[in-house]
């Protein structure tokens, strides 16, 4: 293993912050520190053997990140409505997503006023009416409609009400009048300074590209990190394609601004005779570089890839100005620790878990690649050094695009139940214009757009980002371009991870050690059966799957369900229930008859008609108050799901096989957690 055992303290970290976060129930805080006490207690004891010293450091750091985990979570506890409620609301506006004529506001200090009650909110969204334009740092006050953050759409699906429970963010809801703004006095203080600077330079954007608001979208995206504008059609085309990368701040992003910097600027101070000679012209470049990175890092907002990539830049700019250079691995573990102390929470989401997994397989490869190319004579190609620049250049590409690919392929899928197969193509196309156009002239636009004319450099920018498109949306369209598949347990994500670290981190035998973690989790994703049936939490919609199309008992309601259910089952057309064969459903005002598995479920959508559904079901979905049916049972004991059971537990997933049939609800996915509560 040689000197890799303390690159593996940071996944160890990181792994413990992710099983707090995953366990289904809250551990007690005592009991915890106690096994972190007994796991340091034998590290020390155990550090004279060598066998023992690292593992027990490794089960130290585990410890450590699940202690941490479990500390955030109770200090970063806020306010948070209890139910949906209209009232007054106000607040000062934190950040501002004006990506429409109706802008979306981040509040902090917020009052949420119900007939005279006031309730005080840490952070609150709500989305203003028309016309409406504050600035970061005013005073905001409207009526509006405020609920608490969502649960999960379906059982295992993306938990919004968990990120918000760490951003602190309380309620949210849409305005019911006309915003009162009251402009801030002070606009002072760092933060708001920055986020105000945020905002101007998305806002420029926007002007400049006003006839283009799909590409100022993107452009925003980029450089200001604020997604809001990317409009669906786009943002699937780059997701499809393996493009959806370039949406995300990350190192790409980072490491090309401060990189273009360091060169650039080295190359200039080196210009006058001498200069070289007489000062460390590399150490003042990098120290500028850093700078920059910063500079991008708070504009970008600082979210967990752009932490990282800043971590990473900054270490690597760090050794230049010490002359002493070490594995990127080391590099990506610091990001890592430093990522995963400063919001641990981030552990289990989709961006910091691509982010880290292609940024590890990518350097794992090549300084695998730079040991055997000491070993080996590097063969000579016709024409000399252009064609073999050129030929390094697009395999390097094509390499690193295939090692990105391999390595998020299984994390995308478990996420979004989706991967690109055809993402080596795209990304040939869009690298080379990421490089050299996009990337250079959104650094003159943020020169330019400090003395207000940064305009001709964002249509410059706009012009390479549509080239980027084109190449996402060809590539989208090729067939077989996209691998779908319906939704995994959450241990497949557990198993790739441990996996990849292992096959990345170690040397020798021990890392095909990681190929068990990488099989398993490969069979989860191809083994994951989507359910049958579910059944939203308000019980507006229910939707039964046949095959690769999904039934609703309604397609005028409920559009975002639609939408990710049709993901969550892997990729599945969405018709009306009424136009399901017979020999899936018979349908009429009452409800429902659906026939699967040598199963009958009646869904049923008037009281009148529970009686019939109770003697002719194995299964009975009421989406009302089925109070009858639970105080006095269906004959036979027919198990119901009714409004109760959806509104306590939120939404259901059913699997029917034989005749039997299994249900999960949200609450069951989640456990009995802080932010479930």
């Amino acid at each position: 293993m040689g000197r890799r055992q303390p690159i593996l303290l940071a996944p160890f970290f990181a792994g413990g912050a992710a099983i707090y976060m995953t366990l289904p129930s809250e551990p007690g805080l005592w009991p915890v520190i106690a096994a972190v006490l007994a796991l340091l207690v034998l590290a020390i004891v155990g550090w004279r053997l060598e066998r023992l010293r690292w593992p027990l450091l490794w089960l130290l750091a585990a410890g450590l990140g699940f202690l941490w985990c479990l500390l955030r979570t109770d200090w970063v506890e806020a306010p948070r409505l209890e139910r949906e409620q209209a009232g007054e609301i106000s607040g000062i506006a934190a950040w501002i997503e004006a990506a429409d004529s109706r802008p979306r506001l981040e509040l902090r200090s917020v009052r949420f006023m119900v007939r005279g009650k006031v309730t005080n909110l840490t952070r609150a969204r709500v989305r203003l009416a028309k016309g409406a334009r504050p600035k970061i740092g005013d005073r905001v006050r409207v009526r509006a409609i405020m609920r608490p953050p969502p649960r999960p759409v379906a059982p295992g699906g993306y938990d919004f009400q968990r990120g918000s429970y760490f951003k602190q963010i309380g309620a949210v809801g849409f305005a019911i009048g006309v915003a009162d703004v009251t402009p801030a006095r002070d606009r002072g203080g760092l933060r708001r300074w920055v986020s105000q600077a945020r905002a101007g330079f998305r806002d420029q954007v926007y002007v400049a590209l006003a006839d283009k608001p799909n590409i100022a979208g993107i452009i925003a995206a980029l450089t200001v990190g604020d997604r809001a504008g990317v409009v669906d059609d786009d943002r699937d085309a780059l997701r499809a394609s393996g493009l959806a990368h370039l949406l995300a701040i990350s190192g790409l992003h980072l490491g090309l601004a401060a990189g273009v910097i360091f060169f650039v600027l080295r190359l200039l101070l080196a210009l006058p005779h001498g200069a070289a000679l007489r000062m460390p012209i590399h150490k003042i470049a990098a120290l500028v570089a850093i700078l920059a990175a910063a500079g991008y890092l708070a504009m970008s907002g600082t979210a967990p890839p752009a932490q990282r990539a800043f971590v990473m830049v900054t270490a690597g700019m760090l050794a230049v100005m010490v002359d002493r250079l070490r594995s990127g691995l080391w590099f990506i573990a610091w990001a890592a620790a430093i990522v995963v102390a400063a919001s641990p929470d981030v552990v289990v989401g989709p961006s910091f878990q691509l982010s880290f997994a292609a940024a590890t397989g990518i350097v794992a490869a090549y300084e695998a690649q730079a040991a055997r190319r000491q070993l080996e004579t590097e063969p000579r190609l016709p024409g000399g050094g252009l064609i073999r620049s050129i030929w390094r250049y697009g395999s390097g590409i094509a390499g690193a695009s295939l090692i990105a690919t391999a390595a998020t392929a299984p994390l995308a899928l478990a996420h979004f139940q989706q991967a690109p197969a055809y993402g080596v193509v795209a990304n040939l196309v869009a690298m080379p214009l990421m490089v050299f156009w996009i990337m250079p002239t959104a650094i003159l636009a943020a020169g330019l757009s400090l003395i207000g004319q940064g305009d001709f450099m964002f249509q410059a920018m706009g012009y390479g980002v549509e080239l980027v498109l084109a190449a996402a949306y060809m590539v989208q369209n090729w067939d077989g371009g996209v691998i779908h598949a319906a939704a995994s347990p959450g241990w497949v994500v557990g198993a790739f991870m441990a996996g990849g670290v292992l096959i990345c981190a170690l040397r020798g035998w021990p890392r095909w050690l990681g190929l068990i973690g990488v099989a398993a989790a490969i069979h989860g994703l191809s083994v994951a059966a989507p359910p049958d049936i579910l059944v939203d939490e308000q019980g507006r919609i229910a939707a039964v799957r046949d095959g690769s199309t999904l039934y609703f008992t309604s397609t005028r309601r409920g559009a975002f369900e639609q939408k990710a259910w049709a993901r969550y089952v892997g990729d599945a057309e969405v018709r009306a229930l009424a136009d399901a064969p017979a020999s899936l459903a018979r349908c009429d005002t009452a409800g429902c008859v659906i026939a699967a598995d040598a199963a009958t479920i009646a869904i049923s959508l008037s009281p009148q008609g529970l009686g019939d559904d109770c003697r002719r079901a194995d299964y009975v979905i009421a989406l009302y108050r089925a109070v009858a049916a639970k105080a006095m049972g269906c004959p036979g004991g027919t198990p119901t799901l009714d409004l109760f059971d959806l509104q306590r537990d939120g939404a259901h997933a059913l699997w029917i096989k034989d005749g039997a049939v299994t249900t999960r609800s949200v609450a069951a996915a989640r456990g009995a957690r802080p932010w479930s509560q």
